[in-house]
């Protein structure tokens, strides 16, 4: 299989994908069933994307393009893990974390 080929199958593949997903939501409510355990795993996929991304912000950029550890940020999420864990409260978690990535970021 050439090059060629294989890249406009992957962008055909890619696009059909696309047009499935966007084209799900259209689909009248009762004409698809999704099973009890993927219903339940797919509950868990907002929680997987913004643990993703809080874990993603625990590092930062240098203008050099070099990935360097901020322990401060870390300390931060470290705190705000454990606000969320004793509260449950998404709003003070946020605050705390917040607070406390500008207070160590003075320090």
């Amino acid at each position: 299989m050439s090059e060629h080929t294989l890249f406009l199958l992957t962008i055909t593949a890619i696009g059909l994908g696309t047009l499935f997903f966007r084209g799900a939501f259209i689909i009248p409510q009762g004409a698809h069933r999704l099973s009890s355990r993927l219903q339940s795993l797919l509950e868990f996929i907002p929680v997987s994307a913004m643990a993703a991304l809080a874990f993603a912000h625990s590092f930062y950029i240098k203008s050099g393009g070099i990935y360097e550890v901020s322990p401060e940020r870390i300390a931060a999420a470290l705190l705000a893990f454990g606000v969320a864990w004793v509260t449950k409260n998404m709003l003070l978690t946020f605050a705390v974390g917040m607070a406390a990535i500008w207070v160590l970021g003075l320090l």
